[in-house]
């Protein structure tokens, strides 16, 4: 009896132990590295209802406003599993540590699905390619490197329900020289 308590302890403890239910993998060391250019300014609005509570609830979208402007939307869903659960445990927070754990590190295909990041960069001109198995084709790939000015509509400002949105600086994971 002792053994199941512990294990349902654990199973409910596992979002707080990840970082609020978030964070990426960051590149592997030797393997992959983040390039230092290029690099955009976005802001990412993500609907942190409870799934059925908002039609768009899991949806969201992501604006760049460099020298050119490119948006993109991804539909309720997208998100991966262990990034949705922080939401709904958590909700939207106008914390900086919170945001930067759930974001720092994230690879921005994992939270707005590859068809959203490839439209999003796409408009830019700037080809993604997200497996670096592929010969003759490294990978590419956008990562939030940087949040700052996290907020929250629709809520109080606490954890809880509401419309998160936060500035992150987007980079590339590339392979190491």
């Amino acid at each position: 009896m002792k053994r199941v308590m512990m294990v349902a302890l654990l199973f409910a403890l596992t979002p707080l132990l990840m970082g609020a239910g978030g964070g990426g993998n960051p590149p592997i060391a030797g393997i992959e590295v983040i390039a230092k250019k290029p690099s955009y300014s976005a802001t990412i609005f993500y609907d942190a209802h409870a799934s059925g509570a908002s039609q768009n609830a899991g949806g969201g979208s992501v604006t760049i406003a460099d020298h050119l402007t490119s948006t993109a939307s991804f539909p309720p869903g997208t998100a991966g599993g262990i990034f949705l659960s922080g939401f709904q445990n958590f909700g939207c927070t106008t914390s900086l540590a919170t945001t930067q754990n759930r974001f720092v590190n994230q690879r921005l295909a994992d939270i707005i699905g590859q068809y959203a990041t490839e439209q999003l960069f796409g408009q830019l001109g700037v080809p993604v390619a997200f497996d670096s198995n592929t010969p003759g084709r490294p990978e590419f790939s956008p990562i939030i490197t940087a949040v700052s000015n996290p907020r929250c509509t629709g809520g109080d400002g606490n954890p809880g329900p509401g419309i998160q949105i936060f500035d992150a600086t987007i980079q590339f994971v590339v392979p190491a020289p």
